[in-house]
């Protein structure tokens, strides 16, 4: 919008009911100049409106917002975040899978891991759609600017590698305890029938039974097991 003439009232005029642009007509202090015309997107128009209120605006709630809404790097991260809960969420159907066992929890993370370590370098569904729709020639998506593009951009890529670093550890230190105990692990090597060799396999003649002892072990002290016999059971097991 020019700077250099002193405009004393302005008339706002849509383009038409299925554009987002506006015409903007300025009329000039000097009598002898035509009134000048700026076409200007809804957040263009917002923008200028509120510069000559930056002080009256400050610590407004909703101004906060959307100067918040209009940041690169928040709006780019948002749509980061929602390919990591994407992801997240296959794990989480995973555990609340009806066909629950310790291999297929592990797979499941083993397979979270990795989806994550790729989204380091490799734009999910969600990020992808928001660079198709981001116009760098105007730093706006979908009509709105996106501020500090360059800046958010840099900043982003730091965050990017942090937000993921900081997720899978997170998930370590939560998961990986579970699935290395003592318990899951004795029922993975000799209930979980998908690990049992097959039937012509020599190794199917003891496999599993130190684990099954050791399983069986452990809850020795539970009335229920007071008079289990785990020689018979060890027998049973492998017929």
């Amino acid at each position: 919008m020019p700077t250099s003439v002193i405009y004393r009232q302005f008339r706002i005029f849509p383009v038409s009911s299925f554009d987002d642009r506006l015409i903007v007509k300025l009329e000039r202090t000097r009598n002898d100049a035509n009134p000048a015309e700026v076409s200007l997107t809804k957040n263009e128009a917002t923008v200028y409106l509120a510069a000559a209120k930056s002080t009256q605006l400050e610590h407004v709630k909703e101004w906060d917002l959307y100067l918040a809404l209009t940041q690169f790097r928040t709006i780019v991260t948002l749509h980061f975040l929602n390919d990591v809960q994407g992801t997240l969420k296959k794990l989480s159907n995973c555990f609340q899978g009806e066909d629950l066992t310790p291999s297929s929890l592990q797979i499941g993370l083993e397979r979270t891991y990795d989806e994550l370590e790729l989204m380091k370098t490799i734009d999910g569904a969600s990020l992808k759609d928001f660079y198709s729709k981001f116009d760098e020639l105007t730093d706006t998506y979908m009509g709105h600017n996106m501020e500090d593009h360059e800046l958010g951009q840099d900043l982003f890529e730091r965050d990017r590698q942090e937000l993921l670093d900081s997720t899978i550890i997170f998930m370590k230190g939560r998961f990986d305890s579970l699935l290395s105990h003592d318990v899951l692990r004795w029922m993975r090597d000799s209930l979980e029938h998908r690990r049992w060799p097959s039937k012509d396999d020599p190794a199917l003649t003891d496999w599993g039974t130190d684990s099954l002892a050791q399983f069986a072990k452990h809850y020795s002290g539970l009335t229920l097991m007071k008079d289990f016999d785990i020689a018979e059971a060890q027998h049973e097991f492998l017929l």
